[in-house]
């Protein structure tokens, strides 16, 4: 039976104004006559939380609990860009033996740094001292790309700085690091700021860029959806792509695959790190694992017309 979006969020309100919780206990005793171990996960998700990443993370976890042996419960918690403070009383339940973290800000990581966690906890896509995390090393990601740019046998490069979050700042650090070292010249007002990651936000930057004296050769843009509004300006305005400008990404989508030019990416499977995650939190339960671990993935180029392969 389908619910509307309208029913879900009354219910959703009025379960949160009465403080109320899915019990546990009753889904465990549900799986009580299994021969595998049974879980209750508690995800945080920041409601900013793109459909695409979500897909990622379903998927994700599907994968985790097929062909293991052990069943899995997840229970769902909204929080808000920079307020995941809010949600202390779960954190801090023992309802749940163990919590995955989706989607934090500099103030949700300090949160969780100072907090004394009585359950395993791992943030996707975040290291820290304070907790467990699976996730991709943004400043090398940053210094590839750089590299790759040197290559390409580009002069002058650009680079687009998104919105709030640790993850593109350690990217563009590495980025402007690594240029530096390989003298590959990025002017200031080459380094436009989005206020968020949207078409509209990138349609807008790739304008402001075209308004300067001069342009660069190269762009690294910090958002797939960002990258899909510049390119459908560079359309609008007649240019070519990668003639006039070549354009690489982070993040990958089914658009950028159809889009012409088709554009080029820097992408890693939210699939297999939400998989590792969960492994990573069963593994801290079952051992009685205090300590924060950490795993390292790896992201990969994916070359397209708009940003062709150096090495072709």
């Amino acid at each position: 039976m389908r619910i509307s979006k309208a029913t879900q969020e009354i219910v959703q309100k009025m379960a949160q104004e009465m403080n109320y919780h899915p019990n546990v206990y009753a889904r465990r005793l549900r799986n009580a006559d299994t021969q595998k171990s049974h879980f209750v996960i508690a995800i945080f998700m920041n409601i900013r939380t793109t459909g695409e990443r979500i897909a990622g993370i379903n998927e994700g976890l599907w994968a985790a609990e097929k062909n293991k042996k052990y069943v899995l419960d997840y229970i769902l918690e909204f929080f808000e860009y920079d307020n995941l403070s809010e949600c202390d009383s779960v954190i801090s339940s023992s309802m749940y033996n163990g919590a995955l973290v989706v989607g934090t800000s500099e103030k949700d990581i300090d949160y969780l740094n100072n907090k004394q966690l009585d359950l395993p906890v791992v943030v996707m896509n975040v290291p820290g001292e304070g907790f467990s995390s699976v996730y991709v090393d943004e400043y090398q990601v940053g210094r590839e790309c750089a590299k790759l740019f040197c290559r390409y046998s580009a002069q002058q490069e650009f680079t687009h700085a998104i919105y709030k979050g640790r993850g593109p700042g350690m990217r563009q650090l590495g980025f402007l690091q690594a240029c530096k070292e390989y003298e590959i010249r990025v002017e200031e007002n080459w380094k436009i700021d989005t206020q968020e990651r949207t078409f509209d936000c990138g349609r807008t930057a790739m304008k402001q860029l075209l308004s300067q004296q001069e342009i660069p050769q190269a762009v690294f843009i910090m958002s797939d959806k960002i990258a899909i509004g510049a390119v459908y300006t560079l359309n609008e305005e007649n240019l070519s792509v990668p003639e006039d400008l070549s354009i690489i990404c982070y993040g990958d989508n089914e658009l950028l695959n159809i889009m012409k030019p088709t554009i080029s990416c820097i992408r890693f499977s939210v699939n297999d790190m939400i998989e590792d995650a969960i492994s990573l939190l069963i593994a801290m339960f079952e051992n009685n694992i205090k300590e924060p671990m950490a795993k390292i993935k790896t992201a990969d180029f994916v070359f397209r017309e708009s940003f062709p392969n150096p090495e072709n």
